[in-house]
């Protein structure tokens, strides 16, 4: 779950960085339509990246395996549709990207209490 947050937090980061510039999305050209500034993360610092922890944010647990649950999560995304942040990703029983895995998700209207996850 750590690895989820970290990172959905570095999606945040990196899509609502001002170190971003968009180019219109109509160009014709090979030039990439976003581009990231090349020292925006601090590779070398493999606990935050580098980056800074955000003042009164607070951590929210959305799924914590159990011995009778999946125990890996992968591919999280999220957003915001009709009222409600979704939380999607793949759970899997066992390995990762096995063929039991499904496509889970939790809804929330805001952000701080979860529904249960559903297939």
């Amino acid at each position: 779950m750590r690895c989820w947050m970290y990172a959905m937090v570095v999606f945040t980061v990196a899509f609502t960085s001002a170190s971003l510039r968009a180019e219109s999305a109509e160009s014709t050209s090979n030039e990439p339509v976003l581009v990231m500034k090349e020292d925006l993360f601090n590779m070398d610092d493999a606990d935050t990246r580098g980056l800074q922890e955000v003042p009164g944010a607070q951590t929210i647990t959305i799924y914590r395996a159990e011995d009778d649950s999946a125990k890996f999560s992968n591919h999280p995304q999220i957003t915001w549709f009709k009222g409600y942040y979704y939380a999607t990703w793949q759970a899997t029983p066992k390995d990762e990207d096995s063929d039991d895995s499904v496509a889970v998700f939790s809804r929330s209207a805001d952000g701080s209490n979860w529904s249960a996850p559903q297939v």
